[in-house]
């Protein structure tokens, strides 16, 4: 598991903002990934791969998926999921 975060440079829509936008984590390499938004309404997505979050979300460049973990780190995605499952029960 590898941990990344959307950093929007340009907000089209007034709606994200700028910044780190949201977080996630990718399941294994070329896998499945799963992001949450860095928002007060919190919300969970899950995507096919990490190529299809920066298609949907990647907004031509304007949005960039940034890496974390350099490389696959299971025991920090598991205090990561930790962390983000008692955000969102709060």
């Amino acid at each position: 598991m590898r941990r990344f975060y959307l950093q929007r440079n340009v907000d089209e829509t007034g709606i994200s903002g700028i910044g780190k936008i949201s977080f996630g984590f990718e399941f294994y390499k070329n896998g499945p990934a799963m992001m949450y938004w860095n928002t007060e309404l919190y919300s969970f997505s899950f995507y096919k791969n990490v190529d299809d979050v920066v298609k949907i979300h990647g907004h031509n460049g304007k949005t960039e998926l940034v890496w974390i973990d350099e490389k696959e780190n299971p025991d920090s995605v598991i205090d990561y999921a930790k962390d983000v499952i008692k955000k969102w029960l709060q």
